[in-house]
């Protein structure tokens, strides 16, 4: 649970913006003092994810909120790619299901949703692997990284975290 009022004036980074509901919803929360920044791999997705940045900013005649989104894999991701990287939060709802999962989903999500924004490779952890061999690089001491995870996954995602020296003190 995470309060409206800790988060504002906070800069925010989503990893694999996607369509851009959360940026929508973090640029809200965090107010004109603060930032966020979205980032995908593609062109068309971060198109989609201004697009929605809009329609949203229209329907509910929403301000300009402090925005940027930017096209970067995080795998190669660096300091030049966000210049004045140094975040509160970080957050990702990132691909997560295994390829033997994949195949047991329900037709109806396979349809909705592409392949890679649901595929992570042999055991689903492929893009937390990469968010946490980055995460160092781009968030604040005491910052805080939240990512959703899929069902069975906690244990594993749990471990790669612990494996690295990034939150221990």
């Amino acid at each position: 649970l995470v309060l409206p009022e800790a988060l504002e004036g906070l800069r925010v980074l989503d990893f694999g913006c996607g369509a851009g509901r959360d940026v929508y919803l973090l640029s809200r929360l965090v107010g004109a003092g603060g930032h966020v920044t979205g980032i995908d791999m593609t062109p068309e997705q971060l198109n989609v994810a201004s697009d929605h940045l809009q329609f949203h900013m229209d329907r509910f005649s929403y301000a300009e909120p402090n925005v940027e989104f930017i096209e970067a894999n995080i795998a190669q991701l660096d300091q030049t790619d966000l210049p004045d990287a140094s975040f509160d939060l970080i957050v990702s709802n990132p691909p997560y299901v295994s390829e033997a999962e994949y195949e047991s989903l329900d037709k109806n999500v396979k349809e909705y949703e592409p392949a890679r924004a649901l595929l992570a490779g042999a055991d689903g952890l492929d893009v937390y692997k990469r968010i946490v061999e980055k995460v160092d690089d781009f968030l604040k001491p005491n910052g805080v990284l939240m990512m959703e995870i899929g069902y069975a996954q906690g244990p594993a995602v749990r471990q790669l975290l612990e494996d690295t020296d990034i939150f221990k003190t």
